[in-house]
């Protein structure tokens, strides 16, 4: 399904996130980490501000559980 299609995406984002460390001036590496929230609709027919919001709400689950994780909006 498309929203299955999307965490596999998210996850691999945050996967690659996860091992590219950032080189800062003075050679410190700095371990970086996201938080994605997946959402999605029917194609082409759906509201988009339903939709940023679903995403948007999935995001802060995911900040609240713990950071560094995908959630999907139910």
């Amino acid at each position: 399904s498309p929203a299955d299609a999307a965490a596999r995406r998210a996850g691999e984002l945050l996967q690659a996130v996860r091992s590219a460390a950032l080189p800062l001036p003075d050679g410190t590496l700095l371990s970086l980490s996201v938080s994605v929230g997946v959402a999605s609709g029917p194609p082409g027919r759906g509201d988009l501000r339903a939709l940023y919001s679903a995403a948007d709400a999935a995001l802060y689950e995911a900040k609240r559980a713990g950071r560094g994780r995908v959630t999907v909006a139910a």
